[in-house]
């Protein structure tokens, strides 16, 4: 206990010498990078030993050794706050002397989001011993803090990291969901945001395996339905199990009813769920994995993505719709997540490229349209007399900041409309009165404050909804605005034989006799019946693994197609620079030295598939040769990839050495070692063995191949004969070890 205390108090004594230098000498603070220093070798390293003793201990730390890590815990939040305190004292000498990493946020962001980590590790290492296991911690103090950190820095993407962090202790897995995408659509994005999304991913995966009992009795509610919406995001995003998506869009949808509680409350968490849900469907059509690009090559994903985000705006639109009917000219009872949800997606669509909006303009959301029309006519009154529309998103969001607004700066889908402009001005000011900006903003939980029942943020959000609609007009041929009337309508094209006549203009009061018909696999249920996803595994299976045969059937014909004039497959070349080469298990068990020596040579990009690491760590505890080989072979994986350790981020890994999960991403380091499959829902899915898993790695680089037809993107190295087989049925080189032996001399 001694040793602690003295460690301790060493470390805090050393914090307080950078707070000094840094409240006497901004400049050098920042010709140094001090804030960052006094973080990693101050607080940090300190975290990390903390880390360390509660591990040697069992999570068990006796009362002394607790009080001494406590009383660093807070020594160290008091010198935050006095640093946080001086940096706003000096603010305005700062902006005037133009330092160029405070020219755009205030300089404090980064001690705030600081603070917020400090409250959480408190929280999680140093909870009191009379606290349950089962105890809920308080997270509101950390929340705060990165939230006030996102609001005064909004193009850091670690900031809306770590909200989903904290948002994920209390399971609030949508608003985690839309921290994370927003961590990856900023200015500077937090790419290891990646990764965790796919363990909330499967984390949401097995909630809902283990809701569909209660599914099936008919027990729904609005987090189930939230999960829901988050699982359909993971298809868009990894590209996997896209088969699946219309039967979970049309469950979805036949389930919406279940947010009425939601949209037709006036409370700002209510609101805030609609926002998250505009907001992640724009942000996932930057991040999700969409290919074609023109008309002629229609991209699937896209589709679902579209239906999707249709699907709840007709929701909002029916909802909002009934209130308008009700004569209430001030608008008060309008849902406020509805508002949300539609000038949020509404302003989406009006910045989406234009191979976007042959999306948009199918036949099926002509009631859509006809819907957002009705629903624009009844707002006309919020229009100032003879007031004229905005000609760009930017005019329209610039004329006034609403609370929503501080919840999507920083997005780089947003970035044409959101110049930062407004946005600058007020951060620039006193710092008084950038404290009184966010205290506005957040409330004691970090909980966003966004006016659901100010009546003129209601106004605001109908005339934004209004001057964007206008905007969409020229881009959408369904929805038309007539200037002299104005007055929204809809148009309808007469298919599939175009040529009889002009275009038929329908007026909004002809609405209800326009029918809108669902695509094939996205039909509502009809009222009143269940829905029953639950289908036989065995015939599942079947069905599973016909379509994987016909894709591989047809991923080898197209393959031999494009390789006819060279001959066979081992026609192929193998370039350094080039060619990734893929090392099955056994070659790692028998011949590692070759590995070694062409990872040291820099001269192969090498991809090591994550389940190769799990099938060595379960071979290491063998007690013959092969659990000997196992631990030679995790031993050198460990050491080039690391284990994500604090001591281990000095060491400069090897670029050309990839490590990759089986749905195309790339880990930094090896802190996670193993994939689970049990949670898909295809039968096959959860069946899939190893083999299959090393072939999808190798998949991913056959889609996106960028090399001339002579030269292989990718090589499978393996022994294993029936893995050769299943390697070259979809087209892939596979080659034996002796490869390994002949590759120095190709490259020579």
């Amino acid at each position: 206990m001694e040793g602690i205390q003295r460690y301790t108090t060493r470390q805090s004594e050393a914090c307080k010498l950078y707070v000094t230098i840094m409240k006497a000498k901004y400049d050098l603070a920042v010709k140094y990078d001090l804030e960052t220093r006094l973080w990693r070798y101050g607080i940090y390293a300190a975290i990390e030993k903390l880390r360390a003793h509660l591990k040697m201990e069992h999570g068990q730390l006796t009362d002394g050794v607790r009080s001494a890590w406590k009383k660093f815990i807070s020594t160290s939040v008091a010198l935050y706050v006095d640093l946080v305190a001086a940096f706003k004292a000096q603010w305005p000498s700062i902006r005037a002397g133009g330092y160029r990493r405070t020219a755009v946020s205030p300089c404090w962001h980064r001690s705030v989001n600081y603070l917020g980590d400090l409250k959480r590790y408190e929280q999680m290492y140093l909870k009191s011993p009379d606290t349950p296991a089962s105890g809920v911690l308080d997270w509101s103090i950390s929340r705060r803090y990165y939230r006030e950190a996102a609001i005064l820095c909004g193009e850091s993407g670690l900031y809306h990291n770590q909200i989903a962090i904290v948002s994920n202790y209390d399971e609030h897995f949508l608003e985690s969901f839309h921290a994370y995408l927003r961590s990856l659509t900023v200015k500077s994005p937090f790419l290891s945001a990646k990764d965790a999304l796919t363990i909330l991913f499967k984390t949401v995966e097995k909630r809902l395996t283990a809701a569909k009992l209660s599914r099936r009795r008919g027990i729904v509610d609005a987090q189930m339905m939230k999960m829901d919406f988050i699982r359909m995001h993971e298809i868009l995003f990894t590209k996997v199990s896209t088969e699946h998506f219309p039967t979970y869009l049309s469950e979805f949808a036949s389930q919406l009813k279940y947010f009425e509680p939601l949209v037709t409350s006036d409370s700002d968490e209510a609101a805030l769920v609609f926002l998250q849900f505009a907001s992640a469907n724009g942000s996932m059509s930057q991040l999700g994995k969409f290919t074609a690009t023109s008309e002629q090559d229609r991209d699937p994903l896209k589709d679902h993505l579209v239906s999707l985000a249709m699907h709840v705006m007709t929701f909002c639109l029916s909802n909002l719709l009934k209130s308008t009917s009700s004569g209430d000219e001030n608008f008060a009872s309008l849902s406020q997540g509805g508002l949300l949800y539609v000038w949020i997606t509404l302003f989406w669509m009006a910045s989406l490229e234009e191979a976007w909006l042959t999306y948009l303009q199918q036949p099926r959301y002509v009631h859509f349209w006809s819907s957002l029309a009705n629903f624009c006519n009844a707002l006309q009154s919020v229009m100032a007399e003879g007031e004229s529309a905005r000609t760009t998103l930017e005019d329209v969001v610039g004329v006034e900041i609403l609370p929503e607004d501080w919840e999507l700066n920083g997005s780089m889908l947003f970035t044409g409309a959101f110049r930062s402009k407004e946005f600058q001005s007020l951060l620039h000011r006193d710092a008084a009165e950038v404290d009184s900006l966010v205290d506005q903003h957040l409330d004691s939980r970090g909980m966003a404050r966004l006016r659901a029942g100010d009546l003129n943020a209601t106004r605001r959000r109908l005339w934004r909804i209004l001057q964007v609609s206008r905007l969409l007009c020229p881009k959408i041929s369904h929805l038309t605005y007539n200037e002299e009337t104005g007055r929204f309508s809809v148009v309808t094209h007469v298919e599939p034989i175009a040529t009889l006549g002009e275009p038929i203009l329908v007026g909004v009061e002809e609405e209800e006799e326009l029918e809108y018909v669902p695509h094939i696999g996205e039909e509502s249920t009809p009222a009143g019946s269940e829905v029953d996803v639950i289908v036989d595994e065995a015939v599942q299976g079947l069905m599973e693994a016909k379509r994987q045969l016909n894709s591989a059937i047809d991923s080898r014909n197209r393959f031999l197609s494009s390789h006819k004039s060279e001959g066979t497959q081992s026609s192929s070349r193998m370039v350094p620079g080039e060619t990734t080469i893929v090392f099955d298990t056994n070659i790692y068990l028998y011949w590692l030295d070759g590995i070694v020596d062409l990872a040291n040579s820099g001269d192969w990009v090498i991809s090591v598939p994550l389940v190769v690491v799990s099938e060595l760590d379960g071979l290491k505890n063998s007690d013959d040769d092969v659990g000997l080989a196992a631990k030679r072979a995790v031993q050198f994986l460990d050491t080039e990839f690391g284990t994500g350790m604090e001591s281990e981020r000095s060491v400069r890994r090897k670029a050309w050495l990839k490590l990759q999960t089986s749905q195309g991403n790339f880990l930094h380091d090896l802190r996670i070692r193993t994939e689970d499959w049990t949670t898909q829902e295809s039968a096959h899915e959860r069946k899939k063995n190893n083999d299959d898993v090393i072939l999808q790695c190798c998949w991913y680089f056959m889609q996106n191949a960028r090399q001339p037809k002579n030269v292989s993107p990718v090589v499978l190295v393996t022994d294993d004969v029936n893995m050769k087989l299943k390697a070259r049925t979809m087209g892939i080189d596979v080659r034996d070890r002796t490869a390994l032996k002949t590759l120095r001399g190709e490259r020579d």
